[in-house]
């Protein structure tokens, strides 16, 4: 590009117009790509904000990977298949765990959850769980005869109980046995000795914690039998590569699943929602975007006389493109910086100084989590200004294609 179409193109920018409509148009597709990238770069980092709290909270509480069985319900050899794999030394804690559909009864009654059994030396793997206790305490230890549970905040309205209330478990073999054998079967009386509150809606909702022995007594599985192993690790970024390692040791009768795995249908619907508001965002861009069309095709209109002077003079028809390329380029660019720095300014003015906040009683968190991406970002501007630059193909050969003599007589 030579200097002097940028001396031009700058000049029909900022120059008076004889038609004010041009510089109306003009600075509404200005503005309108302003809001519209700093819109989008408020709303994705929002996005990522709260992405990244929910991945937070579940690796936190979840495992970080689980193996399960491809040959049944049950691992048979758990505690051989733990040392086998224990040697990597990216775990942190592994541990077997049994995970089933329980029954149970409480006031009348009936509600069926997820029971969770872990062995009382792996209780570390619950710390998270510990520390969400709200009422009661957090144990598991086996009194009088008779196993303590923990269970969610929603769990235990469900049922109406409370901490040192007594519940009935009752597992589907027991149901089974009950109907087929014609063998009555109470079930299994425990007590509750804590309720948890984590926000976490698969959680509080529908988790009853227990000791694993319970599920001799529960489902008639030996203790050795366990429904997967749950693993945690030390560097969450080298989860794949772990996964790979584990998975390669384990060979092809046991499945390992992550944490994005186990809860993929949350993670794809915040995806989604994310560009969903990404794509609405964006066609608002584009629509200021056709400002500009709009706006330098009149500008070829007014500045008819103008170009084929130029031509008159020796100006060749690069020269005129140039000219109107730069011209729409120029207002993208300056569109594009100002919503960037606008939409930044937003974001890290919230990550600094928590603008909008919220009440600690009512939520999990105290303020709006933001989380710039900056490939998001460049994503962003990228488009805003492959647009920009498209759309200046048109006028600009609208431009090329006047007839000379016509514009001179019209000047």
């Amino acid at each position: 590009m030579n200097n002097l179409a940028l001396k031009i193109a700058l000049r029909y920018i900022f120059s008076k117009r004889k038609v004010n409509f041009i510089s109306i148009i003009t600075f509404i597709s200005i503005v309108g790509i302003t809001v519209g990238i700093a819109a989008i770069i408020c709303v994705t980092s929002l996005f990522n904000g709260f992405h990244e709290l929910s991945e937070k909270q579940i690796v936190g509480i979840d495992a970080h990977m689980k193996i399960t069985s491809l040959k049944g319900e049950w691992i048979e050899n758990s505690n051989e298949l733990i040392n086998k794999i224990k040697s990597n030394s990216n775990i942190e804690l592994l541990t077997p765990i049994t995970e089933r559909k329980i029954i149970a009864i409480a006031n009348s009654k009936i509600q069926v959850f997820e029971l969770f059994a872990i062995p009382f030396k792996d209780l570390d793997y619950l710390k998270q769980i510990k520390s969400s206790v709200v009422a009661g305490r957090f144990d598991l230890d086996k009194y009088n005869g008779k196993y303590r549970i923990v269970l969610g905040i929603n769990s235990a309205s469900k049922l109406s109980i409370l901490p040192k209330d007594s519940i009935t478990l009752a597992s589907a073999n027991m149901l089974e046995q009950a109907i087929t054998g014609m063998q009555f079967n109470s079930g299994s009386q425990v007590k509750l000795a804590g309720i948890y509150q984590t926000n976490l809606k698969d959680y509080d909702f529908n988790k009853i914690f227990i000791e694993k022995s319970a599920q001799e007594e529960l489902f008639g599985v030996n203790n050795d039998f366990s429904s997967g192993i749950a693993i945690r690790l030390k560097d969450i970024k080298l989860l794949n590569q772990t996964k790979i390692e584990i998975e390669t040791l384990l060979g092809s009768n046991f499945k390992v699943n992550d944490y994005y795995d186990q809860n993929r249908a949350m993670f794809n619907v915040m995806k989604f929602e994310r560009w969903v508001a990404f794509s609405i965002l964006t066609i608002i861009i584009i629509i200021a975007v056709f400002n500009i069309l709009a706006s330098l095709s009149l500008t070829v209109f007014e500045k008819k006389s103008d170009i084929s002077l130029l031509k008159a003079v020796g100006a060749n028809n690069s020269l005129i493109k140039q000219i109107f390329i730069l011209e729409g380029f120029l207002i993208g660019i300056f569109s594009t910086v100002a919503g960037s720095v606008l939409g930044l300014l937003l974001c890290y003015g919230q990550i600094y100084f928590k603008w909008i906040r919220f009440s600690g009683d009512l939520f999990i968190i105290d303020h709006l989590p933001i989380s710039v991406h900056f490939s998001d970002v460049v994503l962003i501007i990228f488009i805003t200004i492959f647009l920009s630059l498209v759309i200046t193909l048109y006028p600009s050969k609208i431009a090329t294609d006047l007839n000379i003599i016509k514009g001179l007589r019209e000047e």
